[in-house]
Formats: structure tokens, sequence, C-alpha cells
């Protein structure tokens, strides 16, 4: 049983995925984010929208999350620093092809 949330709500991650769940392909989270650590951002987002693709992502990875990151159904990690090829390889697999990415991709943070 996944365990109750007692953090802030309005956690970007989380956020965005009760706001778009039908719209997202899959969430990518940094295992350390502001406010809500990846982990646990996990944790919340497959309680909302149980089917949808998670990909972790570090420079490294914290002993003390092991244990609770290998009870999450990701749909795989990414070990800091990736190239372009490893995301988009990852993202296909992930979503069965639903996310296309081509290399002049960019993302443009939003204000």
């Amino acid at each position: 049983m996944a365990r109750a949330w007692t953090r802030r709500r309005d956690a970007a991650a989380i956020a965005a995925v009760e706001a778009h769940r039908d719209s997202l392909a899959c969430a990518i989270l940094d295992i350390v984010m502001p406010i809500v650590n990846g982990v646990d951002a996990a944790y919340a987002i497959q309680a909302t929208a149980p089917g949808l693709p998670i990909v972790l992502m570090s420079g490294a990875i914290p002993e003390a999350y092991m244990d609770r990151i290998s009870r999450l159904r990701l749909a795989g990690m990414l070990a800091k620093p990736f190239s372009f090829a490893t995301l988009r390889d990852l993202l296909r697999h992930a979503t069965g092809d639903a996310v296309a990415l081509e290399k002049e991709d960019r993302y443009e943070p939003q204000p």
C-alpha cells in the first residue's frame, strides 16, 4: 500500500500530473527536486495515475532511497549525464513509441 501523501500537494510534478494526466505520455523526475524529492513524487504520481510510465534520473542515487526505488513500478532510470539518444530510446520504450523526439526538440521552461 502506498504511504499517505503528507507533503505540499502543490509540488510541480504532482500538480502537473493531476491537471494533465489524460494527455501525458510519461513523467520524468529527477530524484533531487525542490519541495518533494523524485521518489516521493513518483509514489504520489503512481497513486494518481497508475498507468503513467515514470522515469527517474539522477547523477547519484542516495543509498537511503534505494529500497523505496526498488518498490516503484518504473519505466526506467537515467544516469546523468545521458545522451539525447539514450533519452529518446528510453522514452520510445517506456511509451510504446508514443513519444517521438527529434534532435531539434528543445525544452522551453514555462514562466
